[in-house]
């Protein structure tokens, strides 16, 4: 009997909560389908009718639960304010949902410190830059508005600021991710954030 297009999403999401048990259990190279499949209570071919190999499987992964950069932003500056405190609002929400979103810091965890860089995921990682580059000029953009309007250093370039925002970002990641114990994100990141405010605004 052919599934409803409703019970493939669950089948497909099945297969992706596996993937990130499975990927953050043994790492990129020594998980197969088979394991992920096993997990998911899914046959190996289940498995190959939603993603054609590991490497789109995986790249579903980063994409599913780490792409929420976009929609941090966007609902960060619904919610109104200055310049500043919007662009506040987006970075303390994008510190403390990794710690808030168990998922999300698995997938970082994952792609930091469990996936070696190969030609099998050459694809993924092409996509990767792709998201990133956009990502950037989509902040350089922002920050253009912020240096017209006044909010930030005149002297500033745009996407150097934007480049900047995401470094800092990632870096607090980074070390948040190696010795969580260390400290709070949720505690910690509206004075981690207000330390890059005053490097770039007016």
């Amino acid at each position: 009997m052919k599934k409803t297009a409703a019970e493939a999403a669950e089948t497909r999401k099945a297969i992706l909560q596996a993937a990130l048990a499975v990927f953050s259990r043994t790492g990129y190279s020594a998980t197969t389908l088979d394991q992920v499949a096993r997990e998911a209570g899914v046959t190996r071919g289940a498995v190959y009718w939603h993603f054609k190999n590991k490497a789109d499987l995986y790249g579903a992964l980063l994409h599913t639960y780490g792409g929420q950069a976009g929609a941090i932003m966007g609902q960060a500056a619904a919610e109104g304010g200055s310049f500043i405190e919007v662009c506040r609002r987006i970075l303390i929400h994008l510190l403390t949902r990794l710690e808030e979103d168990p998922e999300l810091r698995a997938v970082m965890e994952i792609s930091l410190f469990k996936t070696e860089h190969n030609d099998e995921l050459a694809e993924v990682w092409a996509s990767q830059l792709a998201a990133t580059r956009e990502l950037i000029a989509q902040l350089a953009g922002i920050m253009q508005g912020g240096i017209a309007q006044g909010a930030l250093r005149a002297d500033s370039n745009p996407s150097d600021i934007a480049r900047g925002f995401l470094a800092y970002q990632q870096g607090i990641f980074h070390l948040w991710l190696i010795d969580p114990t260390s400290f709070s994100l949720r505690e910690r990141a509206p004075a981690l954030v207000d330390l890059f405010i005053r490097g770039i605004r007016a």
